[in-house]
């Protein structure tokens, strides 16, 4: 062989080093790129989770106040059926002097 052939077949055989190399790494950025992938769609999804939780949570406190509000409310009509739990300030207490 020639000292030009025994160039030209190591600048081949360095291509094709080079190729190799260049497809190994493309090979590991795409487990790197899928692995991201599926990181960020883990974190979208338990962020997603945790907002549901936190409305669930948010939506029966609502219920539960609403609800004890409405007991209140109930349980303070009841006084009006009895007319004589009104206070009648000064009726009860003196009624000949007012009517006077």
């Amino acid at each position: 062989f020639s000292r030009k052939e025994n160039s030209g077949a190591r600048d081949f055989r360095m291509k094709v080093r080079t190729m190799k190399v260049w497809k190994f790494l493309k090979g590991c950025w795409m487990k790197v790129r899928v692995k991201a992938a599926r990181i960020r769609k883990g974190i979208k999804m338990a962020f997603f989770n945790s907002a549901i939780t936190v409305l669930q949570t948010l939506v029966i406190a609502l219920g539960a106040g609403l609800g004890v509000w409405n007991v209140v409310n109930l349980l303070e009509g009841y006084g009006n059926d009895n007319l004589d739990a009104k206070s009648q300030g000064m009726k009860h207490v003196i009624p000949d002097l007012l009517e006077q």
